[in-house]
């Protein structure tokens, strides 16, 4: 074996597509990461290059110029949109829905692909509890939600 698709396709057997080695990006979040939350969600967006160029680009113009007459944002975070906190403590209720209107579309139209996983804390910690080689072979509550996550 020789060269980087021959060794791509040891590490990675189905990302190659008639020997074209197919590169893959992922953003990730968590909701209930902290501990007297009763599930851990991971979330995120995949792509290929097709997909995220204009992503990034319409994401990016979205924060420079969100709505007539609002100040540019440095990020996009849907928990203060709703809750009109921080970056969005000026903005309506009708202007907190339509900016988040527009970040959905901006996904919904660039072709990423979207996916989430949850993982009951309480049920995972009692598995655990009976079985101490699931701890020892997945980790954590938080660990196991992000494997089975990021090989969606």
């Amino acid at each position: 074996m020789s060269g980087v698709a021959d060794f791509a396709r040891v590490l990675l057997p189905r990302s190659s597509v008639d020997g074209a080695l197919v590169m893959l990006t992922a953003y990730f979040d968590d909701s209930g990461s902290h501990d007297q939350s009763d599930v851990i969600v991971f979330g995120g967006l995949i792509g290929n290059e097709a997909t995220w160029t204009p992503f990034e680009t319409a994401w990016r113009a979205k924060l420079v110029s969100p709505l007539p007459g609002k100040s540019p944002l440095k990020r996009f975070y849907m928990h203060d949109c709703t809750a009109r906190e921080g970056e969005f403590a000026d903005y309506s209720r009708a202007e907190a829905d339509a900016i988040a209107h527009d970040f959905r579309q901006i996904v919904i139209s660039s072709g990423v692909c979207g996916y989430a996983v949850g993982v009951s804390r309480r049920d995972w910690r009692e598995l655990t509890d009976r079985s101490p080689e699931a701890l020892l072979m997945f980790g954590d509550d938080r660990h196991i939600a992000f494997a089975i996550v990021s090989r969606k």
